[in-house]
């Protein structure tokens, strides 16, 4: 028997089995051994990839199935959290504040700890405009929130006072003239008992006369100060200090009774909402702050008695028996952290502890384009 075959240790062929001493190629089947070993290597490598391949795909499936799992598990619990909150809104805002932080426990309150008034009345100043007194409060260290019957005189109501001032000059005329006529009656007559009741009747006309006259000449003098302050409608600013500050521009609100005042030259401390957590609910204590009567830097203390709304969408008013006096219009109502909740407006003049606010979201919805 000749030289084995290289690729078997017994001289056969690894094909057929052939004995054979050619270590290149078999005689028997013409298989060439070097391209055996060389297609043998490749099928080997081949079968290997594929074994991982396969193993990639199972991975892969696992991967998504745990995937499918996790994204259920979440919709599962943003749905039970949406049905608690009564609305997907608060579920979304929820859940998602999860990737963000935990959720806010409400601020602890410090019954004795009253600092947060003292920056509320640093924030809060007294407007005097040409028709009276009132209050506002810094929203930005340059911008001041009031109420719009603060700085805008209604011109309706002035056209309507000066028209009562109008009739009642011409209704004193009249008077004087038929005085005037009585009297030339009462010289042509002769002296008789009609004579002396005429001169009695001329008597409680000219004291009548003189009354609404005096009382004319009142309300004239109040007519020609408001229309001298209507003509010059120049504003007064006055801080926490006393210091006054120069009134920049004025723009009104459209939906609400509501102005901003622009104040160049100013960098005060402002007001801010509540802290997250510490939402509002009936019966919290809440604080008006303003310049009731001209007074300022008063504070009085009430509670929030509920929104008062048209409609559901409305924003409506915030009710609370916190004392609102004249002079405290446009000043902020504050809640136990100091946030600022709202702009006190109007009190029902007949009843007692009827007071209300415009919410401070009625502020961003006239203004969010100046606030930041």
């Amino acid at each position: 028997m000749g030289e084995q075959c290289g690729a078997t240790d017994s001289g056969t062929c690894p094909e057929c089995g052939a004995l054979t001493d050619n270590t290149e190629e078999c005689g028997r089947c013409g298989v060439i051994f070097s391209r055996r070993e060389t297609l043998l290597d490749r099928r080997e490598r081949e079968r290997a990839d594929g074994t991982r391949r396969t193993a990639m795909r199972r991975y892969r499936r696992k991967l998504a199935a745990v995937f499918m799992v996790s994204v259920t598990s979440f919709l599962v619990i943003l749905v039970t959290t949406a049905y608690h909150h009564r609305e997907l809104g608060s579920g979304v805002r929820v859940v998602a504040g999860w990737f963000t932080r935990r959720e806010s426990s409400p601020p602890m309150y410090n019954p004795s700890d009253k600092r947060f008034l003292d920056h509320a009345r640093q924030c809060t100043v007294l407007i005097e405009s040409p028709w009276g007194y009132g209050s506002g409060f810094f929203i930005t260290p340059h911008l001041v929130v009031t109420n719009k019957h603060v700085v805008d005189y209604d011109y309706e109501d002035y056209v309507e006072y000066k028209e009562q001032i109008e009739r009642k000059r011409r209704g004193l005329d009249v008077q004087r003239r038929d005085i005037e006529r009585l009297k030339t009656d009462f010289q042509e007559l002769k002296d008789d008992p009609h004579k002396a009741m005429l001169r009695i009747f001329i008597e409680q006309l000219e004291d009548r006369y003189h009354r609404e006259k005096n009382d004319f000449i009142g309300k004239e003098i109040v007519y020609e100060d408001i229309r001298a302050r209507i003509e010059s409608p120049a504003l007064r600013i006055l801080l926490y200090d006393g210091t006054e500050l120069e009134a920049g521009q004025v723009q009104l609100g459209y939906d609400f009774d509501l102005a901003i005042i622009e104040i160049p030259a100013a960098d005060n401390p402002y007001l801010s909402e509540s802290p997250p957590g510490a939402d509002l609910q009936q019966g919290d204590q809440v604080f008006a702050v303003g310049s009731p009567k001209g007074l300022r830097n008063s504070v009085t203390a009430g509670i929030f008695s509920g929104y008062r709304r048209s409609s559901p969408n409305d924003l409506g008013y915030l009710q609370t028996d916190a004392p609102i006096n004249p002079g405290n219009s446009g000043g902020p109502l504050i809640d136990r952290f100091g946030g600022v909740i709202g702009v006190n407006t109007m009190k029902y003049l007949d009843a007692e502890g009827l007071g209300f606010a415009v919410p401070l979201a009625a502020v961003y919805q006239e203004f969010g384009h100046l606030l930041p």
